[in-house]
């Protein structure tokens, strides 16, 4: 994406004040790539690191019905019905 962005950039034909402010969003999109490639080989050194048998484990709670899971409760017959009077 960033890359799109210079090439745009690239694309502008800019004389005076237009000139330097293109470059300076060339310098700031360069420093945004800088960061994110950075970012992608500190990732990947930790990945590395991080082995299956590194002893790390999550564990998941699993609901079966309810407030969490994905399908609603079973209706409850108990639950207290009221009859609403309808005042005209």
């Amino acid at each position: 994406m960033f890359m799109r962005q210079l090439l745009k950039l690239d694309s502008i034909e800019a004389e005076g004040e237009a000139k330097v402010q293109r470059r300076s969003q060339v310098r700031r999109l360069q420093n945004f790539v800088e960061v994110v490639d950075g970012l992608k080989a500190r990732n990947s050194r930790l990945q590395a690191f991080a082995s299956p048998n590194s002893g790390v484990t999550t564990k998941w709670k699993t609901f079966e019905t309810g407030v969490g899971s994905l399908t609603a409760p079973p209706p409850n017959s108990s639950r207290l019905k009221i009859d609403w009077e309808i005042l005209d």
